[in-house]
């Protein structure tokens, strides 16, 4: 009885959360205003405290590899599978762009919740770079009525723009990051805001730990 109980809470928390992320991405287009910076791969934000990481994802599919933050475990729920969809403005008009999670991780203590997973372009004929600078775009602009910062660095051969903001009773993080074939991958990290203090150094662990997979 006490494990289907601690079962429907988590359900009940990775669904509220996945709502929210669909209200997030909801948002109508406006102009992006927050200042956005560069940075190299010796600063800060690449270190990893090994003593705040949890398991080790490897997979190829996707062609990257990840730590999760500590106590995050891997919550295979139907709720979670949810695709995403966002629309930009692109060269031929609208683009439509699909979020699909493969992994979500939960953590039952703190309600700290990631999810990570390959983005789709409907118009699979566009060029590698280009896919990513435009999903890149058309989520600043579409995050910036709660965006607090938005950093671009590259590690390893790939590139990466992290955002972070804050929404109702959430801090979140969507990291999108393009991989060695081109591919664009999602992170998406939430946290409720009276724990964010207790979660941020282990997110930013887990972000420095993801590399390419040959």
């Amino acid at each position: 009885m006490t494990t289907f109980t601690n079962q429907h809470s988590i359900l009940k928390t990775v669904t509220k959360v996945i709502r929210y992320l669909l209200f997030l991405f909801s948002f109508p287009f406006l102009t992006n205003c927050t200042k956005e910076k560069n940075i190299n791969s010796n600063d800060d934000f690449l270190k990893i405290d090994t003593t705040l990481i949890g398991v080790k994802i490897y997979d190829k599919n996707l062609g990257i590899k990840f730590n999760t933050p500590k106590n995050w475990l891997l919550t295979p729920t139907l709720a979670s599978k949810k695709e995403i969809s966002l629309y930009g403005k692109g060269i031929k008009g609208q683009e439509k762009f699909i979020f699909t999670p493969t992994y979500v991780f939960f953590n039952t203590t703190t309600s700290g919740l990631l999810n990570v997973g390959m983005v789709v372009f409907e118009d699979s004929g566009r060029v590698s770079n280009a896919n990513f600078e435009l999903y890149k775009s058309t989520l600043s602009q579409k995050l910036n009525p709660n965006l607090k910062a938005m950093v671009n660095f590259t590690k390893a051969g790939m590139n990466f723009t992290y955002f972070k903001g804050e929404q109702q009773n959430f801090v979140w993080i969507t990291l999108v990051c393009s991989n060695l074939k081109g591919s664009v991958i999602q992170f998406n990290y939430n946290s409720v805001k009276q724990n964010y203090a207790l979660e941020e150094n282990a997110i930013q662990s887990s972000i420095a730990t993801i590399l390419p997979v040959k």
